[in-house]
């Protein structure tokens, strides 16, 4: 509640020294959109042979404190879940 009244440059809104704001976040979310709607396009109109050099996924552009290349799933295993904990 009391950092919502901080100033965008305030080290509370920074994460791993990079600062993020809601401008910054706003630009990504709409280059994202916009390169979703040209990777829609571009499968749509490819023929099986070019969409081969197309890429798998569409841009994404990361984000302060996302850690690349790693998936999130979800754990359901009892076992697994233990060991987390125990560990």
């Amino acid at each position: 509640m009391w950092i919502k009244g901080l100033p965008p440059e305030a080290a509370t809104w920074r994460i791993d020294g990079q600062q993020w704001t809601l401008h910054d976040e706003l630009l990504a979310v709409l280059i994202e959109r916009v390169e979703m709607w040209g990777y829609a396009q571009a499968h749509l109109s490819a023929d099986k042979k070019a969409r081969r050099l197309l890429p798998e996924k569409p841009f994404q552009v990361p984000r302060p404190g996302a850690k690349p290349d790693t998936e999130e799933r979800v754990v359901t295993d009892p076992k697994e879940i233990a060991a987390f904990f125990a560990a």
